[in-house]
């Protein structure tokens, strides 16, 4: 056991071995052995403390660092998220669709976003005392990411992305003891009201999974020209644009909220574009009570066989004089006679069947 800052009380648990060295400076600093495994753990104060590097193919690309109290494991949910404020979480409040609980810290306000499923009054609960708000201030001024606060216990995540310095060990000592004050502060107990239109994503992700295979369905059964797809996607996507603000309203009204406006108003824009494409072909074709007008050919020359895929290349004149390049798997003879059948489309788009050979 050692003593390595007053109130940090240290006792080393067993190190594996392994190939990374990122956590070799805080060992030094905590007074514990490291054999260069991607996790560190400790007990601080009773509490097991671990640091675990983030690995991508072999690259160290970040850290987390977690504190779980002793005793027996508490819910990991209602939890904060304490996160920097940036510009898109002040659009949202300033739309209306983000609600952010407001601690009346100013520059803590300014600065850090909280992101809770919460009660609001536990979330001000939670972060009432100054040293917790400042232990908070103090983590994301230091190059964290993020900092969750759960009943569990608190976890503290970094990239190494412009972090330089990331693994320097006093550095890390010191966010330990951010991390200890902020874990004094337990966390919330009650939920807040559920995020509304939980529905609306729902049925949003729906739409787009049905609206790919809806798409290539009809793309696949009937062949029309570009410009009706073209159109029906454009419409889609101009009423995906005006639903954006009755989106809006519906979604509004938690921390989150403006996440999630971006996402759905995202999947709502690519469904409507897929199932705008899709719906006109489809019913230019089922609706299509026209007679066919039949075109009549003949074979007038023969191409080589492809040995890849035992295609032939033939050559069709159709008795309107043009010519036509067809691919088929039997070819037949010069001179074999060939129909192909033209729909006039309920909506006016028409389309050409395959060749048939006779």
């Amino acid at each position: 056991m050692g003593e390595i800052r007053p109130g940090l009380r240290i006792v080393e648990r067993p190190a594996p071995h392994g190939f990374y060295r990122e956590l070799g400076a805080v060992a030094q600093a905590l007074g514990v052995r490291h054999e260069g495994a991607r996790v560190l753990e400790v007990e601080v104060n009773g509490a097991l403390v671990t640091f675990e590097l983030e690995i991508n193919s072999g690259t160290v690309v970040g850290l987390t660092l977690t504190l779980v109290p002793p005793g027996p494991a508490l819910p990991d949910e209602p939890a904060i998220l304490l996160r920097r404020e940036v510009a898109a979480d002040r659009a949202g409040k300033q739309r209306g669709i983000n609600v952010e609980v407001q601690l009346g810290d100013p520059r803590f306000d300014q600065e850090v976003y909280v992101d809770s499923d919460a009660r609001e009054d536990e979330v001000q609960r939670v972060l009432a005392a100054p040293s917790v708000r400042g232990a908070v201030r103090e983590l994301l001024g230091a190059g964290c990411e993020k900092v969750r606060l759960s009943r569990r216990g608190v976890e503290a995540t970094w990239t190494t992305k412009g972090n330089d310095g990331l693994f320097d060990g006093p550095r890390l000592v010191s966010a330990l003891q951010s991390v200890v004050t902020l874990a004094a502060a337990g966390g919330p107990h009650a939920r807040g009201a559920p995020a509304r239109g939980g529905w609306l994503v729902a049925l949003t992700t729906l739409g787009l999974a049905a609206g790919v295979p809806y798409f290539l369905f009809a793309r696949a059964t009937w062949t029309t020209s570009a410009g009706l797809p073209l159109a029906g996607a454009v419409a889609g996507m101009v009423v995906a644009l005006a639903l954006r603000p009755s989106l809006a309203r519906v979604l509004a009204g938690g921390s989150s909220s403006f996440a999630r406006y971006r996402n759905t108003a995202a999947m709502l824009f690519f469904a409507l574009g897929f199932h705008g494409a899709a719906l006109p072909v489809h019913l230019n074709g089922a609706l299509d009570g026209s007679r066919p007008t039949v075109v009549e050919g003949a074979v007038s020359e023969l191409g080589a066989r492809d040995d890849e895929d035992g295609k032939t290349d033939v050559v069709v004149r159709w008795s309107d004089g043009t010519h036509e390049d067809v691919r088929v798997r039997s070819p037949g003879t010069v001179g074999q006679r060939v129909t192909k059948q033209r729909h006039q489309g309920a909506l006016g788009f028409g389309w050409w069947e395959a060749p048939v050979f006779h």
